[in-house]
């Protein structure tokens, strides 16, 4: 923090001031730059962090929105939104330049559903030979879910020893391919209760289990700088998986007021109840990342435009989210873990290039983590 934060004072040379978002530096940033961005985004969690879920990558094209390079110099983290597991030349030298260069961590994103037994088996498996392959003895649905779990609902049926060796193999074939191609974490995206479905994600037992094995490669129990990060309906996860996790990011879509912030069960009401018996109420609120919608042509605006803060003023929901101070039983904390929007690639040029790219991400970031520009 003092390395990052200090030095933003002062510098001794003008041209190296550190400027995460000064779109007119250009080809001008020179490695000091860098070199001080990189230590800023060093301390992503001892402060906001800014986070964004980014699709249509390719590494290409004639402008810089569908790269990883054209996202705000300051973005903490970007998630991968769709076809994480192509590793083209173009997307790998995108990948590494924002990671050696800019300091941003990427990670990939995937929903959840059934254990995807052919994606993660070496291709020469036949498709009859996928369970033994994995190992898996039993039922896939043992008590018949064929429909969705209700909300806070979980089947708890016990894995078998040789099930639970087939889950920890599965485990471990995806971190193996999420950390092979170069990304800096996972990021699953969990819906139960909001529709989603299948014979790892309904299950509690599957899911810990899962979730323990990918913590030894990824996480807070890893002993690596690798994340692990859970999206999605956090109030309904499992409790035990809460101290395997990075960040819980919450899709609070739509937020019009800092109270349905705090107070809302799928917000961060929901996400310390969810874990409060096993971690400290102030480190789950640290781990909280609220994040808007950007589809719909809510991009061009940051999110809902009329997001009313606690001093009453109006903003729009991305830095509405950003400013927050979130409060849980009548104690107000000073920060959230962060704030960021799905699909950020929609705000790319949202106002005019003569305002620069990703403008409402941009001031949301200096709003709480000012760069200390002159």
């Amino acid at each position: 923090m003092a390395l990052a934060f200090v030095s933003c004072e002062k510098w001794t040379e003008t041209e190296s001031k550190y400027e995460p978002d000064r779109i007119d530096l250009g080809f001008a940033k020179d490695e000091a730059y860098y070199a001080n961005l990189r230590a800023y985004k060093s301390t992503m969690f001892d402060r906001r962090l800014s986070w964004g879920w980014f699709g249509g990558w390719t590494g290409v094209g004639a402008n810089m929105l569908s790269s990883l390079n054209g996202l705000p110099d300051s973005l903490d983290i970007a998630a991968i939104w769709g076809d994480w597991r192509t590793m083209t030349d173009e997307r790998k030298r995108d990948l590494e330049y924002v990671q050696k260069v800019k300091g941003t961590k990427v990670v990939a994103t995937e929903i959840i559903g059934d254990f995807d037994w052919r994606g993660y088996a070496p291709d020469d498996v036949a498709d009859e030979d996928l369970l033994d392959y994995w190992g898996w003895e039993g039922e896939l649905h043992p008590g018949g879910p064929t429909v969705n779990v209700p909300i806070g609902s979980l089947y708890t049926a016990e894995p078998t020893p040789a099930q639970e060796a087939a889950i920890r193999k599965y485990a471990r074939a995806v971190a193996e391919l999420v950390l092979s191609l170069g990304y800096d974490g996972y990021d699953i995206d969990y819906e139960i209760g909001w529709g989603s479905r299948g014979n790892l994600v309904q299950y509690r037992e599957r899911l810990i289990i899962y979730v323990d094995e990918l913590g030894k490669y990824m996480g807070p129990k890893s002993g690596t700088d690798k994340l692990l990060i859970f999206d999605g309906a956090i109030c309904n996860v499992p409790e035990p998986i809460g101290p395997y996790l990075n960040l819980f990011v919450i899709q609070a879509y739509y937020s019009t007021h800092f109270s349905n912030l705090n107070n809302s069960v799928d917000r961060l009401f929901g996400a310390v109840n969810a874990f409060k018996n096993v971690m400290p109420v102030d480190e789950i609120v640290r781990k909280v990342v609220m994040t808007e919608d950007y589809e719909g042509g809510r991009g061009a605006t940051g999110g809902m435009v009329s997001h009313t803060l606690e001093d009453g003023t109006t903003t729009n929901s991305l830095k509405g989210m950003a400013l927050w101070k979130p409060v849980y039983n009548g104690v107000k904390y000073e920060r959230s873990g962060g704030f960021g929007a799905y699909h950020i690639e929609y705000e790319y040029d949202a106002v005019g290039r003569i305002s620069g790219f990703y403008p409402w991400t941009r001031e949301a970031i200096q709003a709480v983590n000012p760069a200390g520009i002159e």
